[in-house]
């Protein structure tokens, strides 16, 4: 495998059951109606990815206090990258 794969993307909070987005082998598209998290799911990749600052404040985010995304490095090796939705420094961990 070359690249990185992601596999999932899940905010977890302590009163609210996690939200996941869960990725398969090859190309991942992201559809839906107006107002349903597409825009928000990208730029939450970029968030964990260090590409931007904040996540887009929305009324759902304030319940969710940990973001968390699943990715498969080159030679197979999975790992998990955590971040407070607040933004803040990165963890990384093996799941």
């Amino acid at each position: 495998m070359t690249g990185v794969r992601l596999r999932h993307l899940t905010f977890t909070g302590p009163s609210v059951n996690p939200a996941e987005l869960k990725f398969g082998n090859g190309l991942n598209i992201i559809f839906g109606a107006s107002n349903t998290g597409k825009s928000f799911a990208s730029k939450a990749i970029l968030f964990m990815l260090g590409a931007i600052k904040s996540l887009p404040e929305t009324e759902e985010i304030t319940a969710y206090e940990s973001a968390w995304l699943g990715l498969t490095l080159p030679g197979g090796r999975n790992v998990t990258l955590y971040r407070p939705t607040r933004g803040g420094h990165f963890k990384l961990t093996a799941p």
